[in-house]
């Protein structure tokens, strides 16, 4: 929210408060009712001349002073404002209104402390008051105690049912507090209350792209663009949200269209260049964030996408060209992203401590406050395979779905779960589906489906074979969208690990398989990948290690129990014998065998993971034991691999096949 708005808003809370205008006597009368009217009409610089005519005669008039403060407010001038304000509430201490205009002068002169008091004290005068409800509520927002705004923000609109802004804030903080299905829920009784608003279906579309709804967050976006056509902002949101969805070709028209009303947006250039880049056109991705540099040489984000485009970008210059911008102490998230493009060119170059250094640098800013909890992981590790026993699969042997349709491919991140389905995919007879969300949304949904007051993975306990047959259906669906003809479609969500259990009840037919890599190796390239916060343990060497020993601990627990047969792919015998490799892959799937899966880096088709200049190449040994280049970096990495009763290593032997 720009100034402008903040202060229209403000005016609107304000009016919302219901403080009325009292006249004074004698003489200034006249001149009060005029600077009502001026101020009614938004002709702030004339209220101001005759509200100060006022209190020259009538220093003491409160109303005056309130309403003077009102006028000098909207016109930018917040040290006057609240002067008045103070002043009208010193003369009249009893007047809530008063003090909640004071609160919003004191948000604008940044002492929220202040204003918190001063909208506490207007709801001790007057507890039906919505305007300071809400107003407290943006204090709680600003100290991002969340909790607390929903609390005041549900209190105004149980005042005043219709107070847009109250809703529109509420969604806000239930999202700002995690809280997402809550939040589109509030958004969506925006969207009913005033359907003509831009920001109504603006802040749904937001709220549907967090929760990785793309398809209907899209038409939320369309329907901002049907309301205000020249707003880029919803565009480029449209674009993220179609990018996103996989609708490559739509997400780009939509970037052209936004560069053909403005031909200077860095934001549609990096956009076109991501798309591309996922596309794996590496020449068109380079031009897009050139592009983008042209116009914003110092563009963090375009020289991160364009270092990764190319390794001919990875240049002494190019190194001392991000060099001179982190110096210039851009905001975090973008020094983040400079750091990790120059620790990307320092590596590319050999200079490996000058690239751990960055990559350091980069992880220690892209999540200040990290959110993974390791005693947690380690509990939620416990608690997989306490509920995932030999007893549990006995007992609803058969509970799944007769479709051998799915392989599923699971890992660590960095593991070679994209080069593995980059393999499989390249077959005729397979569609790739990439990292799908489904298996995730089926359980995150469980609790809900089998009405359980228990979590996940205790309330699996509750299935029937009514439920896992439903939720398999649900699953087929979701592949179709990939290629409905094919025999076998992928999902490379490496992170099913977790959920190899449900997953192995719902399709004993599917094709399983793990991929492994060196636990170092895959470790150290987690830490140089630039992740978002779902998988935030990647941004400390001691949480790597913790999420590492929980992910070897479940491992060797679904070896022992799956009722499936299970293939374990290391990447290490990947490298040295793609083609056996290839074949026994192909072999698991039930397919015969074809050709074009030893020249998978031929395959068009879209990736969006870290892998996506990797797959795009022939299979190369440089990635094998590449922590030796940084061992002496990795020391804490290491010692926590190695405590413990837990060995991070079983299991990483030759490849083999787990029979049911």
């Amino acid at each position: 929210m720009n100034r402008k708005e903040r202060r229209e808003s403000q005016a609107r809370e304000r009016r919302a408060g219901g403080a009325p205008m009292t006249q004074p006597a004698g003489e200034s009368a006249m001149l009060f009712a005029q600077g009502g009217a001026a101020l009614q009409a938004g002709r702030w610089r004339e209220a101001e001349s005759l509200f100060s005519r006022v209190i020259k005669n009538e220093p003491a008039h409160a109303d005056a002073h309130n309403w003077l403060g009102v006028a000098c407010g909207q016109q930018g001038k917040d040290r006057e404002a609240l002067e008045h304000f103070a002043r009208a509430v010193a003369l009249a201490p009893f007047s809530a209104d008063f003090a909640n205009n004071l609160g919003l002068a004191q948000i604008n002169a940044g002492d929220v402390d202040a204003a918190k008091r001063s909208f506490e004290t207007a709801l001790r005068l007057n507890p039906q008051l919505p305007a300071a409800h809400y107003n407290l509520g943006l204090v709680f927002q600003k100290k991002q105690e969340f909790d607390a705004a929903v609390a005041s923000f549900r209190r105004a609109i149980a005042l005043a049912p219709n107070y847009v802004n109250a809703h529109l804030n509420l969604g806000n903080a239930l999202q700002d507090g995690g809280r997402f299905e809550e939040a589109i829920a509030q958004f969506r009784k925006l969207v009913a209350l005033a359907p003509n608003s831009r920001e109504s279906h603006f802040n749904l579309a937001r709220a549907l792209r967090t929760a990785k709804q793309y398809a209907e967050a899209a038409d939320e976006a369309r329907n901002v663009i049907a309301l205000d056509p020249k707003s880029i902002e919803a565009r480029l949101l449209l674009v993220q949200c179609l990018f996103r969805a996989e609708l490559y070709d739509e997400a780009d028209a939509e970037a052209r269209q936004i560069l053909a009303m403005n031909p200077a947006s860095i934001e549609a250039h990096n956009s076109r260049g991501n798309i591309f880049l996922t596309l794996g056109k590496f020449d068109e991705a380079v031009a897009c964030f050139e592009t983008a540099l042209s116009v914003d040489p110092g563009n963090a984000e375009a020289i991160f996408g364009l270092t990764y485009a190319s390794k001919a970008c990875s240049t002494p210059a190019m190194a001392s060209r991000i060099e001179t911008l982190v110096r210039e102490n851009p905001p975090q998230e973008q020094k983040s992203l400079l750091h990790f493009a120059l620790g990307k060119v320092c590596d590319d170059i050999g200079d490996y401590p000058r690239a751990f250094e960055n990559y350091r640098l980069g992880n220690d800013l892209a999540v200040p406050e990290a959110l993974f909890d390791p005693e947690i992981w380690t509990a939620f590790i416990d608690r997989l395979i306490a509920t995932f026993t030999p007893e549990f699969f006995a007992e609803r042997r058969d509970f799944g779905s007769a479709s051998g349709r799915p392989v599923f491919i699971v890992g660590m991140p960095r593991s070679g779960t994209t080069l593995t389905e980059q393999i499989v995919a390249s077959h005729p007879q397979v569609a790739a589906g990439g990292e799908m969300q489904a298996i995730a949304a089926l359980v995150a949904g469980l609790p809900g489906r089998l009405k359980s007051a228990r979590p996940f993975p205790e309330c699996a306990d509750e299935l029937n074979g009514t439920v896992v047959r439903d939720m398999a259906a649900e699953y087929l669906a979701a592949l179709d969208k990939f290629g409905a003809g094919t025999a076998r479609t992928t999902d490379k969500m490496p992170m099913n690990f977790q959920n190899l259990g449900l997953m192995a009840l719902m399709f004993p037919r599917a094709a399983f398989i793990h991929c492994r890599r060196d636990p170092l190796d895959t470790c150290l390239s987690c830490y140089f990948a630039k992740f978002g916060q779902h998988l935030d343990f990647s941004y400390s060497q001691p949480n790597l290690a913790a999420y590492y020993r929980g992910y070897a601990r479940l491992m060797d627990q679904w070896r022992r129990v799956l009722p499936v047969r299970l293939l374990e792919v290391d990447y290490e015998d990947m490298v040295a014998d793609q083609e056996g490799v290839s074949r026994r892959l192909i072999a698991h799937c039930g397919l015969p065998w074809d050709d074009r899966c030893l020249a998978f880096d031929k395959t068009e088709r879209a990736v969006r993971t870290a892998s996506v200049w990797q797959v795009r190449q022939p299979i190369y040994k440089t990635s094998v034991k590449r922590w030796q280049r940084y061992e002496s970096f990795l020391e804490p990495l290491k010692a926590m691999l190695a405590e413990g009763p837990a060995d991070p290593l079983a299991g990483t032997g030759s490849n083999r096949m787990k029979g049911g």
